[in-house]
């Protein structure tokens, strides 16, 4: 078996540009500067088939899944409930009827409640409504793994700590792992991402960031887990995609959306 990732979105919780039209310090003439919101896709291939774990609904999700020409998810996790990781969450619901059946939706202890509250439709068929529940919800805590059922095989997915201001989860699937909010590592979470092929990690700017890495202390954790690649993620309109390469090392890069990574890549 092998495991790939697909960046959908790659921006910091506005987008890039933002609302206001204002791009900041990127280009709008480089495409790899256009970000939607964060969220990703870590596959399983087996020798039957693809497994596929969701991490997070963008409010753009939609359109992510278009470009990537996705028609079935085998479970989704949410990292936390901020709404830049959850707003799309309705648009499951043309991958919900085309599998017909719930897909499994993991989510954090702290972010349960109030995610089922703001979307008890998504998770209840609610009387009299017509509409049927889209994700059949379980949850998780600290350091929990997961297991995830599909054709690619069962996807053990290690969930690890991250401190973003709220308690946050990053995943970790074989050598790939995913941490998209993140101010700080804990100790026991920075254990559990050594001997990485592939780390993806919050870089929200060059300047400090109360909740958010910066670039430097991205690039630190790097240099500490020493992952043979690593690619920043969740990208503010202060870093402009060229401008920020020319900076980083070899095996850094900056995510644009719709980047794909595979071990033989």
């Amino acid at each position: 078996m092998s495991v790939s990732l697909r960046i959908l979105g790659c921006g910091s919780s506005g987008g890039v540009p933002r609302a206001d039209g204002v791009w900041g310090a990127c280009d709008p003439a480089d495409p790899r500067n256009l970000r939607s919101r964060c969220s990703a896709l870590i596959r399983q291939h087996g020798a039957d088939g693809v497994t596929t774990l969701l991490i997070d609904t963008a409010p753009e999700f939609r359109q992510q899944a278009v470009a990537a020409g996705l028609k079935t998810v085998d479970a989704v996790l949410f990292t936390h409930d901020h709404a830049d990781q959850v707003a799309g969450i309705d648009d499951l619901r043309a991958i919900v009827y085309r599998r017909r059946s719930r897909i499994p939706a993991w989510l954090w202890p702290e972010a349960c409640p109030a995610l089922i509250n703001r979307y008890r439709y998504v998770f209840e068929e609610l009387p009299g409504s017509g509409y049927p529940a889209l994700l059949d919800c379980q949850t998780f805590g600290p350091g929990d793994v997961i297991t995830v059922g599909g054709a690619g095989g069962a996807m053990v997915v290690q969930t690890v700590e991250l401190d973003h201001g709220v308690p946050c989860a990053g995943v970790r699937v074989g050598g790939v792992a995913y941490c998209n909010d993140v101010v700080r590592l804990p100790d026991a979470t920075l254990e559990k991402l050594t001997g990485l092929d592939l780390l993806v990690i919050d870089a929200l700017r060059y300047t400090p960031h109360p909740t958010h890495a910066n670039v430097e202390q991205a690039l630190a954790w790097i240099a500490e887990l020493a992952p043979r690649q690593a690619i920043l993620t969740n990208l503010h309109i202060d870093l402009d995609y060229k401008e920020l390469s020319a900076r980083l090392p070899d095996h850094v890069v900056p995510a644009h959306d719709g980047l794909e990574w595979s071990l033989s890549s």
